[in-house]
């Protein structure tokens, strides 16, 4: 079950307009599930404009992003000049611009803004994660944060990354919560770096309540080149 945003979408389209000569020609658009019904809309609306949309494939809706899951954008990277992220909140663009080295727009549907991601923005999210990986490869103990939740617990991966951590000479412990207690990682304030498998929000919004590095476990993937089965976990490139 999911909540539908209730927007004028005709009203929406009206405040996009000024901005349409800021886009590229050849545009990706994405969205979140709130808004996924609105997205044939908002494709037309720019095709009408002049401009070729591109609406990638995911394993849930066409053109959705969900949570960390950022794979719609995949197979229509190559083929497009910028992305429009049509949606609230920054979590998803921030997750985004870790895959992607090309300009990304983003529209806020319900307070009309209208902004773009630049290179600036795109290399502090880099330089936080490859800091967070530096700081993994130079630790002896690791936390690895698991949800309890049903349907986001990876207790499976957690425990197989906990092994190959502990056969690079690390000690590895596994951090399980419902809902994570910021203030309660203090407790283990012997932990030098944080792994996260939990909600990616965690990775990208909330490392500064956590008193160590954090890194999302799928980011911290693509460093490491040893890892068995790297290439079952789908995972999107970084953009360095």
């Amino acid at each position: 079950m999911y909540t539908k945003a209730k927007i004028d979408v005709n009203k929406v389209l009206d405040n996009l307009k000024p901005h349409l000569n800021k886009l590229p020609k050849k545009i990706g658009l994405a969205t979140t599930i709130q808004f996924i019904d609105y997205l044939d809309q908002v494709k037309q609306f720019l095709i009408d404009n002049e401009k070729e949309v591109f609406i990638g494939n995911s394993n849930i809706n066409k053109g959705q992003l969900l949570g960390c899951n950022t794979n719609t954008i995949s197979d229509i990277y190559s083929k497009v000049d910028g992305l429009l992220y049509f949606g609230d909140g920054i979590f998803h663009p921030k997750g985004l611009t870790v895959h992607m080295r090309k300009p990304l727009f983003c529209f806020d549907p319900f307070s009309y803004e209208f902004k773009l991601f630049e290179n600036e923005d795109f290399d502090k999210i880099i330089g936080r994660i490859k800091g967070a990986a530096l700081k993994f490869f130079d630790s002896k103990n690791v936390g690895i944060l698991v949800s309890t939740k049903s349907g986001q617990s990876h207790l499976a991966r957690a425990e197989k990354f906990a092994k190959y951590c502990e056969s690079q000479g690390k000690k590895a412990f596994i951090l399980l919560n419902e809902t994570l207690d910021f203030n309660s990682l203090q407790d283990f304030n012997f932990i030098e770096v944080f792994v996260n498998t939990m909600c990616a929000r965690i990775g990208y919004d909330d490392t500064v309540k956590i008193f160590a590095p954090t890194i999302n476990f799928d980011d911290l993937l693509n460093f490491l080149d040893d890892y068995e089965d790297k290439n079952a976990y789908n995972l999107m490139q970084i953009k360095m």
